[in-house]
């Protein structure tokens, strides 16, 4: 048996990921949480473990993924209400 296996289990011992962030792993996060939505039991594992990275750097980077969504959401929200309010503007004079 090789030295890679765990005693008693059937997987490789594969060492976490533990280097930078690509676009694709930010994707596959994305997906991987609707996959696992809230109240899937241990969501966070199951994802972690797709990932091949720890729980914690997993859930730092869902928040921030999920805080640039909303500030992203509603900045842009925030320009189309003001470009509205312009274009209304300027049609009625």
């Amino acid at each position: 048996m090789c030295d890679c296996l765990l005693q008693g289990e059937a997987k490789p011992v594969i060492p976490l990921n533990t280097g930078p962030w690509t676009d694709e792993d930010l994707t596959e996060l994305a997906k991987l949480m609707k996959k696992y939505p809230v109240g899937t039991t241990e969501r966070w594992e199951k994802i972690a473990e797709a990932l091949n990275r720890s729980v914690t750097e997993v859930t730092h980077f869902a928040r921030k993924l999920k805080d640039n969504a909303f500030r992203y959401f509603h900045t842009n929200l925030f320009i189309y209400s003001l470009s509205q309010t312009f274009y209304s503007s300027v049609q009625a004079t």
